[in-house]
C-alpha cells in the first residue's frame, strides 16, 4: 500500500478509501445484477401463471391428495420413473401456478421462534409455518413427524397429508 501511495502521490489512508470505496461499488452492481435475475425468474414464474390459468379459463386445479401420495409410493416401492412420467410429473408441477412469497426479516424470526418451539436444530420447517401462520391457514405436510410433534404441542392447523380426517 505505501509503495502504491507513494507513486501516486497520495496517503495510505486516500488509497485505502479508494480501494473500499471500488469494493462497494462492485458489490452494489453484483447486488443490483442478481435482484434483476431473482425480478426476471418472478416475472416468469408470474407469466407462466397467468399462462396456465388463462388454459384452465380461471379455475383452481383440483388436486387429489391420497392419490398422489399412492401414486407416489407405488413410483416409490417400484423405484422406477419412466421419462415420460418424470415429464408429465413436472408438467403438472408448473401447472399448480404457486405463489411465491419472498421471505423477510419477521419471516426469519417467526421461523427460528418455530424451530425452537418444535425442539427443530434447524429452522427449515419453520419458515413454512411462519408464513401459514401469518396467512390464517392450515399447513399440510407430508412430512409425518413434523405433523406429529405439531400435533402434540396443540398446534391444530399443521396437517399431515396422510390423515384421512381433522384431529
Amino acid at each position: 500500500m505505501r509503495d502504491i501511495a507513494r507513486r501516486q502521490g497520495r496517503s495510505i489512508s486516500a488509497v485505502v478509501r479508494d480501494l473500499i470505496s471500488n469494493q462497494l461499488i462492485k458489490l452494489k452492481e453484483e447486488q443490483d445484477n442478481q435482484t434483476r435475475r431473482h425480478l426476471a425468474v418472478i416475472d416468469h414464474i408470474k407469466e407462466h401463471k397467468r399462462l396456465v390459468l388463462t388454459r384452465r379459463g380461471k379455475r383452481p386445479i383440483a388436486i387429489d391428495i391420497a392419490k398422489i401420495i399412492e401414486r407416489n409410493r407405488d413410483e416409490r416401492d417400484g423405484n422406477i420413473v419412466s421419462a415420460e412420467e418424470g415429464t408429465n410429473a413436472l408438467t403438472d408441477l408448473l401447472d399448480l401456478a404457486v405463489d411465491i412469497i419472498q421471505e423477510n426479516a419477521e419471516h426469519c424470526r417467526a421461523a427460528l421462534r418455530w424451530a425452537e418451539r418444535l425442539d427443530q436444530a434447524k429452522a427449515y420447517d419453520g419458515f413454512y409455518l411462519a408464513v401459514a401462520e401469518e396467512l390464517g391457514t392450515e399447513f399440510w405436510t407430508a412430512d409425518e413427524r413434523l405433523a406429529g410433534i405439531a400435533q402434540n404441542k396443540h398446534i391444530g392447523w399443521v396437517r399431515w397429508v396422510g390423515q384421512t380426517h381433522p384431529v
